[in-house]
């Protein structure tokens, strides 16, 4: 089968993530002629396990379902039992389960003073821990797991 220069473009950006290649170049063990499960098996399983996979990531870039990079927002509140961690894809959504957290305990920690509900929840969230003792909030960042370049290179931080 004879790749378009999408499906190798393709390769390019993502073959690295391919692990069923046998050591083979993705491009021309796809494009290898004559191989039939008659006559080499083996070759014509791996031969349509990575068109399979040229195929599937094609189809969902067509649909834009595939995002170039992919950051995620991660808080840490460390405290006297150990340590809680937060995920989320924004950072709304780790704010609001910190929110949740400082909802949770603000009555048992500061006993002596009301929760403001009038103040945006990050205010609210950096008052809670600038009260409590030895209770803070160690990190609150975004990190980009995986990003996709053009020339094959690949930025994965998860690694």
């Amino acid at each position: 089968m004879k790749l378009s220069d999408e499906q190798k473009s393709i390769i390019t950006e993502y073959g690295h993530l391919f692990n069923n290649t046998g050591d083979n170049d993705i491009v021309e063990l796809i494009e290898r002629e004559g191989v039939t499960y008659f006559n080499n098996g083996p070759v014509a399983e791996l031969q349509g396990c990575c068109l399979s996979q040229v195929m599937l990531i094609q189809q969902l870039k067509h649909e834009g379902l595939l995002p170039e990079s992919m950051s995620i927002w991660v808080a840490v509140v460390e405290h006297r039992h150990g340590q809680n961690v937060y995920v989320a894809r924004t950072e709304y959504g780790v704010l609001d389960q910190l929110y949740d957290y400082v909802q949770e305990w603000w009555d048992s920690e500061i006993p002596d003073e009301e929760m403001p509900t009038d103040l945006p929840k990050k205010e609210v969230i950096d008052q809670y821990f600038s009260k409590v003792g030895p209770e803070r909030l160690e990190t609150l960042s975004e990190t980009t797991l995986i990003e996709t370049r053009k020339d094959g290179e690949n930025n994965d931080s998860s690694r």
